[in-house]
């Protein structure tokens, strides 16, 4: 009798797994620009159509490139770069985020991007941000940012999701990445350009990251775990200027999770930082 029960038990638990639904994902991707995008997300309401995500990320990235590029004469970065006075200048909301995130990139990488220009050679702050105004310690300072845009624009889509309601999902713009309780491997036609992607990702033991990328002049892959993909990417890109024992010397020191793909002929060897592995 009891045999019986538990074939039937079985049996039935069988049936349910086999009648149970793997999650299904969306994917939303396009161009809005020079930004690349692709949100795979698991839907939580009806509405939350593929096409209605694009509109919307579109939206987004296109207001975030005009207004955040240097090389749109138009945008509030080159409002900033064109202002030569000593007096406060008021920000918008969207550009006194970048800037402090600008701030926080250049002082992680040890002012290795040359994220700010100036003719000076003042060891002064660059810029001075409170109560939503900027104060330029050196009128001929100007912001180049624009490495940091793809990035940002990760972490300002994410924060969409949030604000929806979706709490799986993978966002890549322009080879920069954050993923939140996602774990479908791999993407169908992933747009990261990364070869080793795939392997970095299923190495990453946490459920939500941030993922910067870079290339560096030899072809290696440098990626970079680190709280947003603006700073991600910004790290990534610094440790990608500098020979791989010379990198991988820094993220120690600095206590970076850094992985290091070289394709070089002798050897494709990968290296990981102690705080990756």
């Amino acid at each position: 009798m009891l045999h019986k029960k538990w074939l039937a038990l079985l049996g039935l638990a069988i049936f349910l797994s086999a009648c149970t639904k793997a999650p299904e994902y969306s994917i939303a991707q396009g161009r809005a620009g020079e930004l690349q995008f692709q949100v795979v997300y698991l839907p939580v309401t009806s509405n939350q159509t593929e096409r209605r995500v694009v509109e919307r990320v579109h939206s987004l990235l296109t207001h975030l490139e005009q207004q955040l590029s240097s090389e749109n004469a138009e945008s509030e970065v080159a409002r900033v770069n064109n202002w030569a006075q000593s007096s406060a200048l008021v920000l918008t909301r969207d550009l006194e985020e970048f800037i402090r995130v600008g701030m926080s990139v250049d002082m992680l990488t040890e002012h290795g991007l040359s994220l700010f220009q100036k003719a000076s050679q003042s060891p002064l702050p660059h810029v001075f941000v409170e109560n939503h105004r900027l104060i330029k310690t050196d009128p001929s300072l100007k912001l180049t940012f624009d490495a940091l845009i793809s990035g940002y624009a990760v972490d300002r889509i994410a924060v969409m999701m949030r604000q929806m309601g979706v709490v799986n999902y993978q966002i890549t713009v322009n080879n920069q990445r954050r993923s939140k309780r996602f774990r479908v491997m791999p993407v169908v036609n992933d747009i990261h350009a990364g070869q080793h992607i795939v392997d970095v990702e299923q190495e990453i033991n946490a459920r939500s990251y941030a993922l910067g990328y870079a290339r560096s002049p030899n072809n290696a892959e440098v990626y970079v775990v680190y709280n947003s993909a603006a700073q991600a990417s910004g790290l990534a890109q610094w440790l990608a200027t500098m020979p791989v024992a010379e990198a991988l010397i820094t993220a120690d020191r600095l206590n970076l999770a850094v992985s290091i793909h070289s394709d070089a002929k002798d050897s494709g060897t990968r290296y990981n930082s102690a705080a990756f592995n």
